[in-house]
């Protein structure tokens, strides 16, 4: 029998960078009631407290094409923004900052440029 004692490379992991924001579940459904009414209805969920992070994400991610969303790994936060990779070559910060405050303002966050953070996680599956 061998052992492999080196680097095992099959292990997964998953990165997650962007400019945006980042609550907790329970921030959501306290801030955000019109949101969390249309994750409901398109859940067909009666109860609030039967929301989970992903039927959350997954919706909010349908709703918009140019924001990525994620629930993180141990799915008690939703978070979402902008890759800065996506940003145009000649974009200032500023803008780029102010194009996602839109995106998320027309989704319902309540969100200034100046509030965004620079979100860099990662976990391994």
């Amino acid at each position: 029998m061998k052992i492999k004692t080196s680097f095992v490379t099959n292990s997964s992991s998953s990165s997650f960078i962007v400019w945006g924001v980042r609550k907790s579940i329970g921030e959501i459904k306290d801030e955000m009631p019109e949101l969390i009414k249309s994750v409901m209805e398109a859940c067909e969920c009666s109860d609030i407290d039967d929301l989970d992070n992903y039927q959350i994400t997954k919706f909010i991610g349908d709703k918009t094409k140019n924001l990525e969303a994620s629930g993180g790994p141990e799915g008690d936060e939703f978070m979402i923004g902008k890759s800065p990779f996506k940003m145009k070559d000649d974009q200032t910060l500023i803008d780029f900052k102010k194009e996602i405050c839109n995106e998320l303002v027309a989704i319902g966050f309540d969100i200034t440029p100046d509030k965004l953070e620079k979100i860099e996680e990662c976990w391994y599956d």
